[in-house]
């Protein structure tokens, strides 16, 4: 195993857990904007497509003779970024960075289930251990939100207490954004192996969606101009898509220099790390075994559904 290769795995997994921290800190930072989920989702998908783009021109990468081969990249673009990063960063907003980092991970269980429901696909052990260990985990969830209490001094379990059974639904939403979004890149990287260029596409697909939905929206529109004055949540949201795109570029690294099921494990152990952020943070220790089960069994899981 190459130490090159583990070492820059969870340092994309650090990149990846440090976006979910610094989304969380603008939005607390947000003050009275309208619709802060999407003033952070829109500036990250900015910050990201420029980085992309500028790697595209500086790597001489040229667009593809027919371009219907851009067209799956196009469709995951509504997808993941667009709905995911809208619906991910709403999730932080509701239920707080590591309780919507761990649902948020979960997502290679959709591709995995998609195979077996759409495409009959085998289901091998390790990944029905792991399609069991994550829907353990996201039940152990409900538990811990239930079981916690008001005025409770574990920061995880009051953001819980904060939000209701619906909140969850962001994450969850996520998660199943980004899983659908991954096999339409996979199908995409098929006919087109360039990453860098169907990612530039994908980022691009979401900022014209972004586009769109704050044409119709006043509020969205107004808390589209209004960040861009407002350095204590622009500075924060500006640094999530720096993040995204350098894990991105981390992930890309590493799984082209090492094994998949050495690389995407690790890099999916980015929820322990914001979890154990934000206990740090508080400066406090986890008061639920049931939180911790959780997180730990759908980080788990994911893990499992990587090594077939």
């Amino acid at each position: 195993m190459s130490e090159f290769v583990v070492a820059l795995s969870l340092l994309t997994a650090c990149c990846f857990g440090l976006q979910a921290l610094v989304v969380a800190r603008g939005l607390d930072r947000a003050g009275d904007l309208d619709a802060p989920a999407f003033a952070a989702a829109l500036v990250s998908v900015v910050v990201s497509l420029v980085a992309f783009w500028l790697l595209v021109a500086a790597r001489g990468i040229p667009l593809p003779a027919d371009p219907a081969r851009l067209l799956p990249f196009v469709a995951a673009g509504v997808l993941y970024p667009a709905a995911f990063r809208l619906l991910y960063y709403a999730g932080i907003d509701r239920v707080g960075a590591a309780v919507s980092s761990a649902v948020v991970t979960a997502n290679p269980v959709v591709a995995v289930a998609l195979a077996v429901v759409v495409l009959g696909a085998p289901l091998p052990v390790s990944d029905a251990v792991g399609l069991i260990a994550v829907v353990g985990g996201g039940v152990l969830l409900q538990f811990a939100r239930q079981s916690a209490g008001s005025g409770t001094s574990d920061p995880v379990l009051a953001a819980l207490d904060d939000a209701g059974p619906r909140a969850f639904a962001y994450p969850v939403g996520a998660a199943l954004a980004v899983g659908v979004g991954y096999v339409l890149v996979d199908w995409g990287l098929a006919g087109l192996p360039r990453p860098a260029l169907g990612t530039a596409i994908t980022q691009t697909t979401a900022l014209v969606v972004f586009a769109g939905a704050a044409a119709v929206s006043p509020a969205r529109r107004g808390s589209a101009r209004a960040v861009w004055a407002r350095p204590a949540a622009l500075v924060p949201f500006v640094a999530a898509g720096a993040l995204v795109a350098a894990a991105w570029l981390g992930q890309f690294t590493a799984l082209r220099t090492g094994d998949v099921v050495v690389v995407l494990p690790l890099v999916y152990t980015y929820p322990l790390l914001v979890v154990g952020a934000t206990y740090a943070a508080a400066r406090t220790v986890p008061r639920s075994p049931r939180l911790l089960a959780a997180v730990v069994g759908i980080v788990g899981g994911v893990a499992a559904t990587q090594v077939a």
